[in-house]
């Protein structure tokens, strides 16, 4: 084998071996990125599931107080009723 042949071979291997190092590397960053990606969707869906809780707890309140005006409306009523009969009976 000439010099030239041992050269372009050393070359070769090096770029093959450069080649193999970058492979690992995009498959190891591909690791990372996917655990990473899981945590971030895990996260996620703890923060939607609290929203949903949120808004669920919201609209219960404003059931709550929906019914509350109601009473109060209606025993208004009830008092006025009842005014207008004491008055009427003076």
């Amino acid at each position: 084998m000439t010099l030239q042949w041992v050269m372009i071979i050393i070359v070769g291997v090096g770029v093959m071996a450069t080649g193999a190092s970058q492979i690992r590397l995009w498959i190891k960053n591909g690791r990372e990125a996917a655990r990473r990606d899981g945590i971030l969707d895990t996260k996620l869906e703890g923060i939607s599931l609290t929203q949903t809780e949120t808004r669920q707890d919201i609209a219960n309140l404003s059931d709550s107080i929906n019914e509350q005006k109601q009473h109060c409306a209606s025993v208004t009523g009830v008092f006025a009723e009842q005014i207008k009969t004491l008055q009427k009976d003076k």
